[in-house]
């Protein structure tokens, strides 16, 4: 649901997005769900489905920490694209992420591609952050050009959300993607 940019009315996204959240609870599917300046809208419908609902997705997670905490609690996942590099809000991603108020079990990696580039070499991500950020990770800027986000960006991605964690890109990469295996039953 996307109630920044309102393509539909609010009220028949509300509509549309409950049928939705019915079939996936009748065929068992995971949900991917987009929200935008939805939240409270979407937890009173996913709330009401809680005992039913199968794996949940929070797609391109874009608000505040405490949002991210309800939907953790919610049993849902959060997807984190290169927004991350953008977030100059208090209480946003990177606080979440440092906070621990989303858990790396609860964690996944998007590149919501061609949106959403992670401009890692960003004059306004501070130093610590980008000397976290290994050479290698840095030279993919080639390969998405015109700052298009690229599937081979998603290096870079894992890279900005283990500095922002504290943890090892290589435990963010295996946590992530046993996460994404578990949500989609790919074992």
């Amino acid at each position: 649901m996307d109630f920044n940019r309102n393509f539909s009315p609010q009220d028949q996204q509300l509509a549309v997005f409950e049928e939705q959240v019915k079939l996936a609870c009748e065929i068992k599917k995971p949900l991917f769900i987009h929200e935008r300046e939805a939240h409270n809208a979407m937890v009173s419908i996913l709330s009401r489905y809680k005992e039913q609902l199968p794996s949940a997705v929070i797609h391109c997670f874009t608000g505040t920490a405490a949002e991210a905490e309800k939907y953790v609690q919610l049993g849902f996942f959060i997807g984190l694209t290169g927004f991350l590099w953008k977030d100059r809000s208090e209480d946003g991603v990177k606080y979440a992420l440092r906070n621990r108020k989303i858990p790396l079990d609860r964690l996944l990696l998007e590149t919501d591609a061609p949106f959403m580039y992670s401009k890692i070499t960003d004059k306004k991500i501070e130093a610590s952050i980008k000397e976290a950020i290994s050479d290698s990770a840095k030279q993919m800027h080639k390969f998405a050009s015109f700052n298009r986000n690229e599937p081979c960006a998603l290096a870079a991605q894992c890279e900005l959300i283990a500095a922002y964690m504290g943890e090892s890109p290589n435990e963010v990469a295996t946590t992530t993607t046993a996460n994404a295996k578990r949500i989609y039953n790919l074992f």
